[in-house]
């Protein structure tokens, strides 16, 4: 048996928007799903899912019959939710300021939200990944730590740190 790939894409939509919204209305059910095929391979990097393997959007064990239980699949979306987290932190502006005249308007994201908002997404892979299979994404810290000090580099205006 085998778990097809497509079942787990309104998920991933749940996932990255908030209830009653579609913060990203233009993406397709094909990129959703390359996503999530992306998701797969880097759990499978950090060694979840030892006993299952992807072939034609389709989740199959390597040996056996058992398909893989809901809880895993999960732990898939939680990724592809974390990395869509990290590609829309990356390409956000934290500062902007117009001006026109005497007239002038500034709106700032804070560093300190973005970072709680990914420490807490983390948290929820680190827990989930403990759940399925008792391991721990520690590496993931580091990437975290590195967008938040690109994200508080930006905010400073220190641009040489950035690129």
């Amino acid at each position: 048996m085998a778990v097809d790939m497509t079942e787990l894409v309104e998920s991933l939509k749940n996932e990255v928007s908030p209830p009653g919204t579609d913060l990203y209305p233009s993406v397709t059910d094909t990129q959703w799903l390359s996503r999530l095929r992306d998701a797969f391979w880097e759990a499978k990097l950090k060694k979840a899912f030892s006993s299952y393997t992807l072939e034609d959007d389709e989740i199959v064990p390597i040996s056996g019959t058992t398909d893989m239980p809901r809880e895993q699949q999960q732990l898939i979306v939680l990724f592809a939710g974390f990395r869509v987290a990290l590609t829309t932190f990356q390409n956000m502006n934290s500062s902007f300021r117009a001006k026109a005249g005497p007239v002038e308007y500034e709106t700032q994201k804070s560093a300190q939200t973005l970072k709680a908002l990914l420490d807490t997404l983390r948290e929820r892979i680190n827990a989930a990944m403990e759940a399925v299979d008792g391991t721990s994404t520690g590496n993931l810290a580091m990437v975290i730590d590195g967008l938040y000090e690109r994200t508080q580099a930006i905010s400073y205006g220190d641009l040489y740190y950035v690129r």
